[in-house]
Order: structure tokens, then sequence, then C-alpha cells
């Protein structure tokens, strides 16, 4: 029987004491990693969807009711000509390059989502309830802080919509041109409603 230099046992013993993780043993590791990772990367992109979401209803309301307390302060005898018109963008895909919406009371900075957007994480877009008419501007911010458009019966309504979800709509009320916040996180596409203006 041959013996170890070091110790003098045999090399036999020395060989069953060592302890070693089998295949099977490491296989089953790497795929409860595999799952675990694949659920996280997961949950990752539909948080960061949310929040992105979010940046842009909070980016579109912040511009407009920018614009709403500049149509305050422009007071004018002729009521034709108060108030701050905004022109919204015929396009239903937008990205961080578009402008979204323009006004000749902030004529150097139409709205964009910089700060929600990067390239590949394009929006869909649509605005209900505003004028129909092209040679008119979609909604106006009247002096009094109201908003006025063709369409007086309904609030205007802007919807934007990541890829994947979740919605966000931007509700301008007519009466005193309140801009508030709603979501739906579970809408399966833009064709639906917001079911909660409580809190996005």
């Amino acid at each position: 029987m041959k013996h170890s230099k070091r110790v003098g046992l045999p090399v036999r013993l020395i060989a069953s004491n060592i302890r070693a993780f089998s295949l099977a043993e490491l296989l089953v590791v790497v795929a409860i990693i595999g799952v675990l990772s694949s659920i996280i990367l997961g949950i990752s992109f539909s948080i960061l969807r949310r929040e992105r979401a979010n940046s842009a209803a909070i980016e579109i309301t912040g511009w407009l009711e920018n614009l709403r307390n500049i149509a305050m302060k422009r007071v004018d005898p002729d009521a034709e000509s108060g108030g701050c018109p905004v022109i919204f963008s015929e396009k239903t895909v937008i990205s961080s390059r578009d402008a979204i919406a323009s006004s000749p009371c902030l004529p150097d900075s139409d709205l964009r989502l910089e700060a929600a957007s990067v390239s590949e994480f394009d929006f869909q877009f649509s605005v209900l309830n505003a004028s129909s008419n092209s040679n008119e501007p979609d909604i106006v911010f009247t002096p009094r802080g109201t908003v006025f458009s063709s369409d007086q019966e309904s609030p205007v309504l802007i919807k934007i919509f990541p890829e994947g979800g979740p919605l966000r709509c931007i509700r301008i009320d007519e009466i005193l041109g309140v801009v508030r916040i709603g979501k739906n996180n579970s809408a399966p596409s833009i064709s639906v409603d917001c079911n909660d203006f409580s809190r996005y």
C-alpha cells in the first residue's frame, strides 16, 4: 500500500476525505441562478418602463402647467388674442428627438421628452378631444386659467404608452384648466383609458 509522504497515511484515505459538489448539484445551482436572474431582469425592465412613463407624464404636465401660468399673466383687452395656444404633434409614435407640442408663448422650448426617454425607448402618443380643425390650435389656455378647445363636452386627454406599458394619461379639465395625471398599469395598448386619476 502506498503511503503519503507528508503524514504517512494511505493515499486511499486522503482521497476519500475530499468533499466536492457533484455535476448534478452544480447544474441545479446554475439552473436556480438562471431562473432567479430572469425573474429579476423582468421585474427590473417593468420598473424601468413604469418610471419612464411616470417621468414622461410629469414632464408633459409640468410643461402644460407652466404654459397655463404664462397664459394667466397674458391678459389682453381683446379676448381673441389673450391666452396661450397649444399645438400637439400629429405623430403617433414619439421619441426624445420629437417635439410633442409647441406654443408661441414658449417659442424656444417645444415640449420634448428628453428626461423620460432615450432613442430605443419610444412612446405611443395620442391626443383626444382637442380641436379637429387644422387652422386652429388644439387647445388654448385662457387668461382666466381655463382651457378652450373645439370639443367642450369632454376634457382634453393626452395618452402616452411605452412599448409593453404602462399607460399614463394627462387630463386637462376644460372648466378650470386643471392638469391631472392618470394611470392604467394593466393596459394592453393605448386604446384603453386610464382608470385611476388619484395618483400616478
